[in-house]
């Protein structure tokens, strides 16, 4: 909780008096173990679960006030992160995760680009109705697939 919600929360109260000035938008990164959590993660996974119910209630908080909060909740993405995370070489760790994304139904892993994609959606006119929501993307690993890195 020190770690993946008090800092949000702390920057987003921060951030909202300029916020206010132009009507921007939040977009906080949490996860999709959120949704489909893994329980050796337990910790992790009730931090991003925070994360969520935070989006839903500073979209009702922000909302009047012209500011809209979404979160995105990505599966694992092809990067270095995890397996260094973890403390692993990230090159002994690609075929684990090739694995996993083999498993999605879209049959890959999500790349930094489809997450920035994302955000700057999120981010732009074109979701000026959209506020509070957690959009799980995530190549459909939340319904099917294996997202269980050993």
């Amino acid at each position: 909780m020190l770690t993946n919600v008090r800092p949000v929360l702390r920057l987003l109260q921060l951030a909202v008096p300029y916020l206010e000035k132009t009507k921007g938008a939040i977009v906080v990164t949490s996860s999709m173990l959120s949704f489909k959590p893994i329980s050796i993660y337990m910790p992790y996974c009730m931090s991003k679960a925070a994360l969520d119910i935070m989006v839903k209630c500073l979209a009702l908080d922000l909302g009047p006030k012209g500011i809209r909060v979404n979160s995105i909740n990505p599966a694992i993405i092809a990067d270095d992160f995890i397996a260094k995370s973890l403390g692993l070489d990230p090159k002994v760790m690609s075929p684990e995760l090739e694995k996993a994304g083999k498993s999605y139904p879209l049959g890959r892993l999500g790349t930094t680009e489809d997450m920035a994609n994302l955000i700057l959606f999120l981010s732009s006119k074109d979701s000026a109705f959209l506020t509070g929501q957690n959009i799980c993307a995530d190549g459909g690993s939340t319904w099917g697939g294996d997202s269980q890195v050993n």
